[in-house]
């Protein structure tokens, strides 16, 4: 006798399920750079890749338009990685948990101002001193902000910061935090016993390594 009743709550649930997850929505903002002279400026033709926190296979490319614009579509519910870049202006990296469509404005700093520093350094496996290419190297600031860096194929990095004390990560994996490791310099896997790193600007601090 309720069958009827049963064969419908059933029939919803599988629309709501479909529904769901043919769900899709939409990243957009505006890339601005502060260049040498202090000025905010857009930034057309600024590279913005954003990639599946998982599924690293799912990865999406834009290019800011003249007045610093881009706009994904399409995009399904979930966690992502923002990567933004642009010739002589310091790379952002960020992650956000898109669940709605959603805007998300990025403000690179000029790697030509006066008051920036420089920091550099090896990521390589300890037990027998190869290379390590394209681990994630994270420096967070005091101040508050993320800069971003990428191990060349020698497992080398270099990055032009502002002046500010800083913490540095090196991230080496897939992208899913079951098969990444992290550590923090120096040679420590929590954050808060990592050693600060002061950089003045202008100064030139080399050898941050670290070893897997």
């Amino acid at each position: 006798m309720n069958s009827p009743r049963v064969l419908y709550i059933f029939f919803i649930l599988i629309l709501s399920t479909i529904i769901s997850h043919a769900q899709t929505y939409s990243l957009t903002g505006r890339v601005q750079g502060i260049n040498q002279n202090g000025q905010l400026l857009p930034l057309g033709g600024a590279r913005i890749v954003i990639s599946d926190s998982v599924n690293f296979d799912n990865t999406f490319i834009d290019t800011t338009d003249g007045t610093g614009v881009y706009n994904f579509i399409g995009l399904s519910p979930g966690m992502y990685f923002v990567d933004c870049t642009f010739n002589n202006y310091l790379p952002f990296f960020t992650s956000i948990n898109l669940v709605s469509d959603d805007t998300l404005d990025i403000i690179l700093q000029s790697v030509t101002r006066p008051d920036n520093g420089e920091i550099s350094g090896w990521v390589t496996l300890d037990d027998i001193g190869e290379p390590v290419p394209g681990a994630r190297i994270s420096f967070f600031p005091i101040r508050g902000g993320l800069y971003t860096a990428r191990t060349d194929i020698n497992g080398y990095y270099r990055s032009f910061l502002p002046e500010d004390t800083y913490i540095i990560a090196m991230t080496y994996g897939t992208g899913d935090s079951l098969y990444e490791y992290t550590e923090y310099y120096n040679n420590v896997t929590q954050s808060d016993a990592a050693e600060q790193i002061p950089l003045a600007g202008g100064a030139s601090l080399e050898n941050i390594n670290f070893g897997i």
